[in-house]
């Protein structure tokens, strides 16, 4: 009698309906229509989050305000994303670094520069669509109508990608201070995590505000890079062998230092390797290498340009390298 009285409230518990905590735990939506982002993110975007895993950017520890607000920084294709969305937006709230937590993800290149216009049309927008987002993805959202408040008892991370698009408006405290309390309306904790390529000049006015935590994506060595690609299996190669080959090329290695860009020139790699025992990186340099760089083209903000735009922006690096080799100290500006 005791083992069915057991059975039956194990029955019951099952039977209960998850609440809307549980439903959203550990997901990652795309603002707006609250599909799930995992099911977006691509074989690069997988091997970079491994990378991540590897190097642990440190942020600069200080004590923190009554916000939490992250910036994420890094140059084009070193993790900064799968950083902000694997590690900072899931790893629980402040006080308690474990519990219900989900990420509503924003990528700036994707929305109308009008909504970023002013401090309240930025909140109010970046407000909307995360509420937007959980209610689609809960089944509550009707005839797009926004509730005023979810009163959601987890952490509800906001993560705003891309943010160089609109420098003025992210790297201003107050704007990403108005956003945040804004976002308080969703759920008992909030995290709000900008993440962007550019120069620290951006968020130079961020770095002594308490409120403020900022993390720095750091280049990858070749260990990181042997690490990654253990995990990467691709038709039954031997990864190793096509590693040491990239390690033993100088012009290769220079390519591995970066995530992204350590992802491409492995798989190209693979493909000329596939079939033989051996790998002849040498002779198959030139190939290589436009591989890699027509991929990685492909995943960033040039890809978008088209053949005018692409040529003023060559233009414009050749002149400023020109420029930096007459310096005894070198400029590079970070794009």
């Amino acid at each position: 009698r005791e083992s069915s009285k057991i059975t039956e409230f194990l029955l019951m518990k099952i039977q209960e309906p998850l609440d809307d905590e549980q439903k959203l735990n550990k997901k990652l939506l795309w603002c707006g229509n609250g599909k799930l982002l995992e099911d977006d993110l691509t074989r690069q975007g997988s091997f970079v989050r491994d990378a991540v895993s590897v190097e642990t950017p440190q942020a600069f520890t200080r004590r923190r305000g009554d916000r939490d607000i992250r910036i994420v920084l890094g140059p084009s294709g070193s993790g900064k994303t799968m950083y902000a969305l694997n590690t900072l937006a899931l790893q629980g709230n402040l006080q308690q670094e474990s519990g219900p937590a989900v990420g509503v993800y924003f990528s700036l290149h994707q929305h109308d520069k009008k909504n970023f216009e002013t401090a309240l049309t930025t909140a109010t927008y970046i407000r909307d669509q995360s509420k937007m987002a959980i209610q689609a993805f809960l089944g509550e959202l009707h005839d797009s109508q926004v509730k005023n408040h979810l009163n959601l008892k987890m952490l509800v991370s906001v993560i705003i990608d891309e943010a160089a698009l609109y420098p003025e408006v992210m790297g201003d405290i107050n704007v990403l201070s108005k956003t945040y309390d804004e976002l308080k309306s969703i759920a008992s904790h909030v995290r709000l995590i900008v993440a962007g390529t550019g120069k620290d000049g951006v968020t130079m006015d961020l770095s002594s505000a308490p409120d403020i935590f900022k993390y720095r994506m750091l280049p990858w060595n070749e260990n990181h890079f042997q690490k990654a690609a253990e995990k990467l299996i691709y038709d039954n190669c031997d990864t190793q062998v096509c590693v040491q080959a990239i390690i033993q090329s100088p012009i290769l290695r220079k390519l591995i230092t970066n995530a992204r860009s350590a992802m491409f020139t492995i798989e190209a790699v693979l493909l000329i390797k596939r079939g033989y025992s051996s790998v002849d990186v040498k002779g198959s340099l030139t190939s290589i290498v436009h591989v890699v760089l027509g991929n990685y083209i492909s995943y960033n903000g040039i890809g978008r340009l088209n053949d005018k735009e692409k040529r003023l922006l060559a233009f414009a690096v050749f002149h400023e390298l020109k420029d930096a080799n007459q310096l005894k100290k070198a400029r590079f500006p970070i794009l």
